[in-house]
């Protein structure tokens, strides 16, 4: 699958999980490519089908705990730490789906539960993308083949 047509694949999938779960608008794609920072909150999985790979999602502390917020109709003030890692282990889910949708409406897929596990920035055999949010950035990187 070419490059150039994941990339937009990431985008649209980000865009439509994040606007109807999360009541927020991806602003657009940062052009400037940089893996996430030290100190944001990451959350990986790995998915087997006529597609397998790994996708990666992070993000700072205070764009987790806003999605986080908006997600589950709670007021920032009241989520802790491990709540928004929690959400974003289920929205790198969410994300995956759509992904997935997109490569292959038929496809059966498996999906590994979802952890907290560290995001790097590119890497080869990754496509990423740092997307601008209203309240921040979200970086997304995926590793993707095709089953023979």
């Amino acid at each position: 699958m070419p490059a150039i047509e994941v990339d937009g694949m990431i985008t649209e999938a980000v865009a439509e999980v994040l606007e109807s779960m999360c009541f927020m608008e991806v602003l657009g794609d940062i052009p400037e490519m940089h893996g996430p920072d030290a100190d944001w909150m990451s959350a990986r999985l790995y998915f087997d089908g006529p597609h397998s790979g790994e996708l990666g999602i992070s993000a700072s502390p205070s764009t987790v705990k806003t999605l986080a917020a908006a997600f589950l109709g709670e007021d920032m003030a009241q989520l802790d730490t491990h709540q928004s890692l929690e959400f974003l282990c289920e929205l790198s889910n969410m994300i995956c789906g759509s992904l997935l949708v997109r490569f292959n409406q038929n496809g059966v897929y498996q999906l590994s539960h979802p952890t907290n596990a560290p995001c790097y920035g590119p890497q080869p055999g990754w496509i990423c993308r740092v997307l601008r949010l209203d309240n921040g950035e979200l970086f997304v990187g995926l590793c993707v083949g095709i089953r023979a």
